[in-house]
C-alpha cells in the first residue's frame, strides 16, 4: 500500500515539474519539448548511447506516431530528436509509450531502489531486452571518471582528463504497469521471479547450459519463461 502511494506521488511530481518546464517549440506537441543545450566539451567521449542521430520512432499517449532522427543521452537521461527543424529534448517522458532506436525498444518506467534499508521511487529510461509477463530491462547510464595522472615510474598513462564511461545495470518488471527493480543476478532471486514455472525454468537452465552471469543467457532465460506464459 505504501509503495502504491509513493508511485502516485512520484507521477504527480513529474507531471507538475513538466508543466513548469514546458516551452513551445515551433509546432511542439502536447507532450512538451525544449531546445537541446550544447554539450559540455570539457569531458572527452560522448554522453550518448548512439553519438550520431539515427532514424527511429516515438509513440506517445494520445499523439500521432513520430518517425524522425533520434539519439539518447544516457548521462542526462534525455531523449533528443529532430522535430520541425529544431534539435529538441522531450521533457515529459512519462507520457511516452516507448521509443525505438536502432531496432532497440526503450520505455520510461518507475523503478524502486534500495538505499540501506530504505526503498525509494524514481523513474528512468530502460531498454526492453525481453518482453512479456516478466520483462527484462537494461538501464544504460554514464558516469564521468578521471584518467588520473601518474608519473612514469608510478605506472604512467594517466592524463588527468575527464571521460564519459558508459555502464549498464539489469532490472526486471512484472508486466507493463509494474515498477522496475534491480536484478542482482543471484539464482535464488531469479527463480523466485518465475513463480509456479520454477521447475521448468531450472530444467531449462540445466539443458541449455545457461550461465546467469551472462546478459545474453539471461535474455534467453526470460524469453523462455515469457513464452511459457503466452
Amino acid at each position: 500500500m505504501k509503495i502504491t502511494f509513493l508511485l502516485l506521488m512520484v507521477f504527480s511530481f513529474f507531471a507538475a515539474s513538466a508543466q513548469i518546464q514546458r516551452v513551445n517549440v515551433s509546432g511542439s506537441a502536447n507532450f512538451g519539448l525544449t531546445i537541446t543545450p550544447q554539450q559540455d566539451r570539457s569531458v572527452l567521449g560522448s554522453p550518448y548511447l548512439n553519438p550520431e542521430y539515427m532514424f527511429g520512432k516515438v509513440e506517445i499517449e494520445n499523439e500521432p506516431t513520430i518517425e524522425t532522427l533520434l539519439r539518447y543521452n544516457v548521462y542526462n537521461k534525455e531523449l533528443e530528436m529532430i522535430y520541425h527543424g529544431d534539435t529538441i529534448t522531450v521533457i515529459k517522458p512519462f507520457l511516452l509509450k516507448y521509443f525505438i532506436l536502432n531496432n532497440r525498444t526503450f520505455v520510461y518506467s518507475l523503478c524502486i531502489s534500495k538505499n540501506s534499508d530504505q526503498e525509494f521511487v524514481s523513474a528512468d529510461y530502460f531498454e526492453v531486452l525481453s518482453e512479456g509477463r516478466m520483462q527484462l530491462l537494461a538501464n544504460h547510464y554514464s558516469e564521468i571518471e578521471t584518467n588520473s595522472y601518474a608519473t612514469n615510474y608510478g605506472g604512467g598513462g594517466g592524463d588527468g582528463r575527464n571521460y564519459f564511461v558508459h555502464k549498464t545495470s539489469l532490472y526486471y518488471r512484472n508486466g507493463d504497469l509494474g515498477a522496475a527493480r534491480k536484478l542482482h543476478r543471484k539464482k535464488k532471486q531469479i527463480l523466485n521471479l518465475m513463480g509456479d514455472r520454477k521447475q521448468e525454468v531450472v530444467q531449462y537452465i540445466r539443458e541449455a547450459r545457461l550461465i546467469l552471469r551472462r546478459d545474453e543467457d539471461l535474455v534467453q532465460l526470460f524469453d523462455f519463461f515469457n513464452k511459457l506464459n503466452t
